[in-house]
């Protein structure tokens, strides 16, 4: 019985340095693939935007780090709207809204 709990221990220290060692080179991956969107692809977005490598490293997930830049870039803002500007229409859309409810019912 001592022999069978003594493997377990072992088997569950190997699993949780394989868990450990997996997390680590996720954090290397993901602080590398940080520092070339920061470094290589941002500054140089109209040239980098839609080349093979910023793509690739697109499809495989954005780091938390970049991600909402990477998505201000690419999305625009072409008509220039505000944070203020949104809010206004967004009230205007729901009062129209709640008015249609009470026409239609």
């Amino acid at each position: 019985m001592v022999a069978a709990a003594k493997r377990r221990e072992l088997k569950e220290a190997q699993r949780r340095r394989q868990q450990k060692e997996q997390r680590l080179r996720q954090e290397e991956v993901l602080s590398n693939t940080s520092l070339v969107w920061s470094l290589h692809i941002l500054p140089h977005w109209a040239l980098m935007r839609s080349s093979p490598r910023a793509q690739d490293l697109w499809w495989g997930g954005l780091p938390p780090r970049v991600r909402g830049r990477v998505w201000s870039l690419a999305l625009g803002n072409e008509l220039n709207i505000t944070a203020e500007l949104y809010e206004i229409f967004l009230s205007r859309a729901k009062e129209k809204w709640s008015l249609n409810e009470t026409d239609g019912k």
